[in-house]
């Protein structure tokens, strides 16, 4: 890939169930993999700044819950900010996080179920939501 279109800012989906051929692809490739923290909230903090260089890092996916809604099923005593705010910090490739977790939603912004065959895909950021995210200093005015 490398020599046909140059060096590309690419992330190696390796969630789920893993063998030895996925680390060794990951090693030989250079690609980064990536953590979400809804799975790896335990083991993030304790990874190495060389092993987090290498991990994207998300607070959830279009497959999760809110970051809002499973913080509150689960029970967890932290904010939606909190957690990003602790993403950030850490020394990571590159954190990816939804716009519902950064505006805080809940389960009602939720994108998809897996598993489900309606429902999903529905949800639409309001004109609203685009506003607020430009007063917080997210997006620049004009963009």
């Amino acid at each position: 890939m490398v020599e046909e279109f140059g060096t590309l800012p690419m992330v190696a989906e390796d969630l789920g169930t893993l063998d030895d051929s996925v680390y060794v692809l990951l090693r030989h490739t250079g690609l980064s993999g990536m953590n979400v923290w809804q799975f790896s909230a335990h083991e993030l903090p304790h990874m190495e700044p060389e092993v987090l260089a290498h991990r994207v890092l998300f607070s959830g996916t279009h497959d999760n819950q809110t970051l809002r809604g499973f913080l509150e099923e689960q029970g967890i005593e932290k904010t939606p900010q909190a957690v990003l705010t602790e993403l950030l910090a850490m020394p990571a490739a590159a954190v990816i996080l939804p716009v519902q977790d950064v505006l805080g939603l809940d389960d009602a912004a939720r994108i998809n179920v897996p598993g489900v065959a309606e429902g999903n895909w529905t949800w639409r950021m309001t004109k609203e939501q685009l506003s607020e995210l430009r007063r917080g200093g997210i997006l620049a005015d004009g963009k």
